[in-house]
């Protein structure tokens, strides 16, 4: 009976804390985010020129980060998500996407 209710509770939990799309694009446009990338993150299509919340809105959480600082002090980063797809950045800035 407590694994029921356990359950209930987690269930009423996700769906009263999931962002309806309006939601989310007033979210984005209060950020001062253009047309173009807020239709892009809810759809689910990334580009470079992106930055760090942007990819992560739109791809969720990647698996693995990979950092590094460059001898000009920049810091370079590597999103993995799933085994195939790398985002690279460089600050907070994606430059490359790589999907094998």
């Amino acid at each position: 009976m407590k694994i029921k209710i356990l359950l209930l509770i987690s269930i009423l939990f996700l769906l009263t804390s999931c962002k309806s799309t309006e939601e989310r694009r007033k979210e984005y446009q209060q950020l001062g985010w253009t047309d173009e990338t807020i239709e892009r993150v809810l759809s689910k299509r990334i580009k470079p020129g992106m930055t760090q919340k942007q990819v992560k809105e739109s791809w969720g959480k990647p698996r693995k980060i990979n950092s590094m600082i460059s001898l000009g002090r920049k810091r370079h980063e590597q999103w993995c998500y799933g085994t195939n797809a790398y985002i690279y950045f460089e600050g907070i800035i994606c430059t490359t996407i790589q999907i094998d």
